[in-house]
């Protein structure tokens, strides 16, 4: 697990980064009971990585969003096949 300090650290994103995909519906961390900190695991950490690697190739966070969203629906060959075609 990490906290988004660590979590930005690791990405070379910043925290307030996270924060605005976080409030767009891109990224879910879950909260610590204790404390209500923002703690992201592996599935997080995928997430963004998808996020970070969309948006260098150009598309909008909306458009991220869209297919963050149609992804979680698909199963793995689909997500693979989707990810095809937004690249061509």
């Amino acid at each position: 697990m990490y906290t988004i300090g660590q979590l930005a650290e690791l990405s070379g994103l910043s925290a307030k980064a996270l924060r605005i995909y976080e409030e767009r519906g891109l990224l879910y961390p879950e909260r610590d009971p204790e404390n209500q900190y923002r703690v992201y695991g592996e599935k997080e950490k995928l997430a963004l990585q998808k996020i970070v690697m969309l948006q260098f190739l150009g598309f909008s966070l909306e458009k991220i969003k869209a297919f963050l969203d149609e992804s979680e629906s698909a199963d793995l060959e689909e997500s693979f096949l989707e990810q095809k075609r937004l690249l061509e």
